[in-house]
């Protein structure tokens, strides 16, 4: 009599058992993960994802509206043409600063302020005139209308086309006291962070103005 011939298991072949289900439902679970961490971080935070969680205040991100010290914030095109803009004018302004330093010189002369006026002259001339601030303030110089325009400036020395109008009201050695407009090119030296009055002989020529006029007075 033939023996009997065993039945396959329900539900498919010969010693296939649970494990193909288990398999899909790990993959289901593993697919699951794989795409919720892709949404997470295809959502992103800060500046690069055009949303998300706002910087908390206090934090070190610069590029909130108040700046770091409340100034604002500056785009690069405004920020270079900032730059330009001042070095133009920086440029203009040292030109000129020549003809300023002379200006405030004589000024300070004629408003009494004689050591101020010399700390605007060079050091060369200190080292041959160590009094002059005692013998201006004797004198008692009037100065003024100054005025003065940068002609040139080469290196550490400039050239300033300098008029004004003064007179010594005492007479002391060396002082004038007839009224005159001084005029003509003199030279200033940079040292100390600035243009200093270096003076020359015969830089400046003299035009006598009469006592009566007012400007004299």
């Amino acid at each position: 009599m033939p023996k009997a011939v065993p039945l396959p298991p329900p539900g498919g072949g010969a010693g296939r058992g649970p494990w193909p289900w288990i398999g899909a439902v790990l993959a289901i679970v593993v697919l699951t993960v794989i795409i919720a961490a892709a949404s997470s971080g295809g959502s992103g935070s800060g500046s690069d994802a055009g949303g998300g969680t706002p910087t908390p205040a206090g934090s070190d991100d610069t590029s909130s509206p108040e700046g770091p010290f409340g100034q604002g914030d500056v785009d690069a095109s405004e920020s270079e043409n900032a730059a330009v803009q001042g070095t133009d004018e920086s440029s203009a302004d040292a030109e000129e600063a020549p003809a300023r330093a002379i200006t405030r010189h004589f000024e300070r002369l004629g408003d009494g302020e004689y050591q101020r006026a010399y700390g605007l002259m060079s050091a060369r001339y200190h080292r041959s005139n160590p009094h002059w601030p005692e013998q201006r303030e004797e004198a008692d110089p009037i100065v003024r209308d100054v005025e003065a325009s940068t002609t040139s400036i080469d290196g550490r020395r400039a050239t300033v086309r300098v008029s004004f109008v003064a007179k010594d009201q005492n007479l002391i050695d060396g002082s004038d006291v007839y009224c005159h407009r001084f005029s003509g090119e003199v030279q200033l030296v940079w040292e100390d962070h600035g243009w200093h009055y270096d003076p020359r002989a015969g830089a400046l020529s003299a035009d006598r103005i009469s006592r009566g006029q007012a400007v004299c007075q």
